[in-house]
C-alpha cells in the first residue's frame, strides 16, 4: 500500500480510529478476552443512534432512500462508516480467519421522522444493521452485530461483548448522551500513542491502551 510504505520511509505512524471503528469493536472486546484462558466464540453487539452524526453520514448511510433504492445505490456491499470486520479482534488473540461473511440490511422507519433537512417518510430508510461473521475451519468463531438506528429511544451508544471459552465472559459499556464528540476525544487521546509508534499504517491493537489525557500530553511521550 503506498500510504503504507510513504509513512514507513518517514518514520510516522497513520492510525484511523474513532469510537466506533476503533474504541467499541476494537479495544473493548480485546479487553474482554484478556481474562480468558481459553475463546471458542465471541459475540459483539454495538448499538449507535446515529443522530449525532449528521447529514452528510446520514446520506452515506441511505437514510431516506426507500429500500429499492438503497438497494439499487447502496447494494449488500454498503461500506457503514460505524462498522469494520472482526478481522483486528481475531488478529490480537492469534486466530487466522479463512472466511468473512457480511450481510447489511435497512432499517425501515415505523412513522416519518423529520431530523434538521432530513425527512424520512415511514417505510424509508432510517437506519442499518450489520452482521459480520468470521471463520476458522469452516466454523464460525467470532459475530459482530452492528445496529444504528436514527432517533432510537433506547440507550445512546453501548457495546456488549460475550465470550465463549473458560471462562465465559460478558462485558458492557454504555455512553450515556453521546453527542457525537467521541470520535473527535479518541483520536486525541491517542495522538501521543501514534507518536510513539512505529513508521507506517498501524491499528488500536497495535498501541499503547488508549486511555483519557487530563494533563500535559508530553508526559505521555518516550
Amino acid at each position: 500500500m503506498k500510504l503504507d510504505k510513504a509513512a514507513k520511509e518517514h518514520g510516522k505512524a497513520i492510525l484511523g480510529t474513532g469510537i466506533c471503528p476503533g474504541f467499541m469493536p476494537d479495544v473493548i472486546p480485546i479487553i474482554a478476552t484478556a481474562a480468558c484462558r481459553e475463546s471458542e466464540h465471541i459475540n459483539i453487539r454495538i448499538f449507535g443512534d446515529v443522530y449525532p452524526y449528521g447529514l452528510t453520514v446520514w446520506r452515506g448511510m441511505g437514510l431516506g432512500l426507500t429500500p429499492e433504492e438503497y438497494y439499487l445505490q447502496l447494494g449488500k456491499d454498503v461500506d457503514i462508516e460505524f462498522s469494520e470486520p472482526p478481522e483486528q479482534v481475531a488478529n490480537a488473540i492469534g486466530w487466522t480467519l479463512d472466511e468473512i461473511r457480511e450481510e447489511n440490511e435497512p432499517i425501515i422507519a415505523p412513522f416519518d421522522i423529520g431530523v434538521g433537512k432530513l425527512l424520512v417518510k415511514k417505510g424509508h430508510v432510517a437506519g442499518f444493521s450489520q452482521t459480520t461473521k468470521g471463520f476458522r475451519n469452516k466454523v464460525e468463531v467470532i459475530r459482530q452485530n452492528v445496529y444504528g438506528p436514527l432517533c432510537s429511544d433506547l440507550p445512546p451508544f453501548w457495546v456488549e461483548v460475550n465470550i465463549q471459552g473458560k471462562p465465559n465472559a460478558k462485558l458492557r459499556l454504555e455512553l450515556i448522551h453521546e453527542d457525537g464528540w467521541t470520535t473527535s476525544t479518541m483520536v486525541a487521546n491517542m495522538i501521543p500513542k501514534v507518536i510513539n509508534a512505529k513508521g507506517g499504517i498501524v491499528h488500536m491493537k497495535d498501541l499503547r491502551m488508549p486511555s483519557a489525557i487530563m494533563d500535559d500530553y508530553t508526559m505521555f511521550l518516550d
